[in-house]
């Protein structure tokens, strides 16, 4: 009988994982204050708590779902201010329609994390926090008037980003 080998245990264990598929976040809808199937967009609060549940799981319909830490946000409809209720986290961010501004606590982005602000202009005051690099797309303006705190990479792929505070792009 062969003696264990610890080193070829763990190469196993890696070879399995590395099998395992990738989980993408899921998107999910804003909905502001609405409680109809539809992602309306407008003003409300941004938080994990169960209520409210100001996100859909489909633009068109699905049903009201509180936020889940680490999703996709699409931001369409009527644009409005999001105001973020402690912390929340998001794989990225999408705007589909304009007005849209976001203020309150802190947005973590996380994954490999792109703000899209389509042809809009769009402010967010929330301090953002990331370590990995962020991509800005999307043909409209990005201002930043939050006291950001992240460190990886912030590339412009494409529109404009505006500095609202002498802090906006973190260590970045």
């Amino acid at each position: 009988m062969l003696p264990k080998n610890p080193l070829h245990t763990r190469s196993l264990i890696c070879l399995a994982a590395a099998a395992l598929p990738v989980v993408q976040a899921a998107p999910l809808y804003w909905d502001g204050t609405s409680t109809t199937v539809d992602a309306d967009g407008g003003t409300g609060v941004w938080s994990t708590a169960a209520e409210p549940a100001n996100w859909d799981s489909d633009a068109l319909a699905g049903s009201d779902l509180p936020w889940t830490d680490g999703s996709e946000a699409i931001l369409g409809g009527s644009g409005g201010v999001v105001t973020v209720s402690g912390s929340v986290s998001a794989a990225s961010l999408a705007f589909g329609s304009p007005g849209y501004s976001i203020s309150g606590g802190i947005l973590t982005l996380t994954g490999t994390p792109t703000i899209d602000t389509g042809a809009h202009a769009v402010t967010i005051s929330s301090p953002i926090t990331a370590a990995v690099p962020i991509v800005k797309n999307g043909s409209g303006t990005l201002t930043l008037a939050g006291s950001n705190t992240f460190s990886g990479l912030f590339t412009i792929s494409s529109g404009t980003v505006k500095v609202g505070i002498s802090t906006p792009l973190g260590a970045a």
